[in-house]
């Protein structure tokens, strides 16, 4: 089987991952507060607008006029592409939804506006609340009913399910996961990194920002940290020798 590669369009991504992301993939990006996940993610999907591709940003944690001013002072008309009809927003405030609701209007979306490429901002924040809408009503039930699973294993599917339906449909997606400040792991729920196809890491210390492909199925990825700077975009400073593909 021929795997078909998806350019990421930011710079020095491509040439670490020998090429780009396998089409319909689930990459997570992981990092702390500040690392620029949000910026990640919305080039990724101005990249793709560029090359007639088109892009569907699911966010819970900003709105449509603040994530457009944000990609303008980077320089990015998003609004143009969004007229071109290249360009969509999905934004939910979390507690006036259902969890349930939540990923059937993305399932809605995704059927109307068919995009080639998501970024979900953050896979973290709707783990989060469906656990916590799952353990209220878990609440709510008798004792009489002890087979019923514990909210952990409830979002975990739910998150998991809507991540393999984004495989069937073959829409190559980025999904944020946020890491609290002070956690050794990749991400907040540990479980993200295991069904994901792809993991980048991003991360920060007093040297700076850096980098690392923690994994990428069907990819010979180069392994290492690398720099980066966020300068109109994220950009990568690759050094040292790279593993081929």
């Amino acid at each position: 089987m021929v795997v078909e590669y998806v350019s990421t369009g930011i710079s020095g991504l491509d040439r670490l991952l020998m090429g780009g992301i396998p089409r319909g993939s689930v990459v997570l990006l992981t990092g702390g507060p500040g690392t620029g996940k949000t910026i990640f993610g919305l080039e990724f999907l101005l990249r793709g607008c560029e090359s007639g591709e088109r892009g569907l940003y699911v966010s819970f944690e900003q709105d449509r006029d603040m994530m457009l001013k944000q990609a303008e002072s980077l320089g990015w008309d998003l609004q143009k592409y969004e007229m071109k009809g290249l360009f969509s927003t999905l934004n939910f405030h979390m507690p006036e939804h259902h969890v349930v609701d939540v990923i059937k209007r993305i399932e809605k979306e995704i059927d109307r506006f068919k995009p080639d490429r998501l970024v979900i901002d953050s896979l973290s924040v709707l783990s989060l609340y469906a656990e916590a809408v799952a353990a209220v009503e878990l609440s709510r039930m008798t004792k009489a009913q002890p087979q019923h699973l514990p909210p952990r294993l409830i979002t975990m599917g739910a998150v998991m399910g809507l991540l393999s339906r984004l495989k069937q449909k073959r829409i190559t997606t980025i999904a944020i996961g946020e890491v609290p400040e002070g956690h050794h792991g990749l991400t907040r729920d540990t479980y993200s990194e295991f069904i994901s196809d792809g993991v980048i890491e991003l991360s920060r210390d007093e040297h700076g920002k850096r980098l690392r492909i923690v994994k990428m199925r069907a990819v010979r990825h180069d392994e290492g940290y690398h720099e980066y700077e966020i300068k109109n975009g994220i950009r990568i400073k690759i050094t040292g020798r790279r593993r081929k593909r």
